[in-house]
């Protein structure tokens, strides 16, 4: 039997050696512990990063109301169809005729990705306007090669009624022509950075179209309708470097203030003729309001004759001094100032204390008369010699 002291002495060697073996047990599993929060705060973070990307990328493919209702909805089937219908929407097509001569495959481009990393930098440039403020209403359908498809109305959190103005109800096709503005300026600027002359041709339409999202995989939102046709007619049949329209969109585009110029009728698939105009650009707002499109007419000042400037004859009025007239398309405050100009012109030779001078047909008549003078005085000379030789 061993004595009490060195029980007691193996006891507590005992307890110790179990104590420490207890505490590095509990910090290793504290340590473990925290790998695992840290783990799994880690895989939060990725996994939060990973949700905000994928957001990210829907809010660009789809527009925000609609990935909302994607997002939002977590009961949705992959079979179920987004689809909406809209009453009063703006269709744009923008496109760079010129592109596909620049486009080539060759060595020296990178076959054709340098023609590619141009038309990303414009699309781009494109995308980034949308981003303004006063752009937030307009979405971007998509784009087909150096085509760009945008609309406006479609936001259905904006609520109209039919008894609404104009300036209401449409307030949105104006922007959506602001917008095709700033898509002219910023091609301009990329074209004086990078030396090229690149230009757009744009339609504007508006009416009712058809809304949804093609695909459960990949969904992908589109727009159709006759007004998304017409639309595309419009920049198809357009002109390089112009905005053309229709007659019922350039009416409703006057009440904001641009202006057009009536190009005439054009064929369009399925519709017939259509009478169309080019957009020229917005009236000032300290200007006085004008119609441009009515046929009126204008008066054009002739050359004056270039020997010498003869004053008025009495018995001339002014007025001939402009004496041609055509038909154009101008507005009504165009003839009035040119009545105005007329009767200015009136006035001021009236009162004016110029001497009467004859007119360009009494000039010509007496230029005549003195050649023949002279004609005659020489053929005199000449017989007077004659007669004198005779006579010697």
């Amino acid at each position: 039997v061993f004595p009490l002291r060195y029980t007691l002495s193996a006891l507590l060697v005992a307890v110790t050696i179990a104590l420490s073996l207890l505490a590095r047990h509990i910090d290793k599993v504290d340590r473990v512990i925290f790998m695992w929060k840290t783990e799994v705060s880690d895989q939060k973070e990725r996994a939060s990063d990973m949700r905000r990307r994928n957001e990210a990328l829907v809010y660009n493919v789809l527009p925000m109301h609609v990935a909302e209702h994607f997002m939002g909805n977590k009961k949705r089937s992959h079979d179920d169809l987004y689809s909406q219908s809209y009453a009063e929407v703006g269709v744009l097509f923008a496109s760079m005729p010129n592109f596909s001569d620049f486009y080539s495959e060759e060595t020296v481009n990178n076959q054709g990705l340098e023609c590619l990393r141009f038309l990303n930098e414009v699309i781009s440039d494109y995308d980034a306007l949308l981003e303004l403020p006063q752009f937030q209403d307009i979405i971007k359908i998509k784009t087909i090669g150096s085509t760009y498809m945008a609309a406006s109305g479609l936001n259905p959190s904006r609520i109209v009624k039919p008894e609404d103005p104009i300036s209401l109800r449409w307030a949105h096709l104006a922007l959506l022509v602001e917008f095709a503005l700033e898509l002219k300026k910023a091609l301009q600027g990329i074209n004086e950075q990078s030396f090229n002359h690149f230009v757009l041709k744009m339609g504007v339409n508006h009416g009712p179209i058809t809304a949804g999202v093609i695909g459960a995989r990949k969904p992908h939102y589109d727009i159709w309708g006759n007004t998304v046709n017409v639309a595309s007619r419009m920049e198809s049949t357009g002109k390089a470097g112009a905005v053309q329209v229709t007659e019922e969109t350039c009416q409703i585009l006057q009440t904001f203030g641009y202006t057009f110029e009536q190009r005439g009728l054009v064929a369009v698939k399925g519709k017939g003729q259509l009478m169309t105009y080019y957009l020229q650009g917005k009236v000032p707002k300290n200007a006085s309001p004008i119609l441009p499109v009515t046929t009126m007419e204008t008066v054009q000042e002739v050359e004056e004759p270039k020997e010498s400037p003869p004053a008025l004859a009495p018995s001339e009025s002014p007025a001939h001094q402009i004496t041609s007239v055509s038909s154009s398309t101008t507005s009504p405050n165009s003839v009035r100032l040119n009545q105005e100009y007329v009767e200015m012109k009136v006035s001021s030779s009236s009162t004016s204390n110029a001497v009467p001078a004859i007119t360009v047909n009494e000039q010509n008549h007496q230029l005549v008369t003195e050649q023949k003078q002279q004609q005659s005085s020489k053929e005199s000379k000449a017989g007077d010699g004659v007669c004198s030789s005779g006579d010697g």
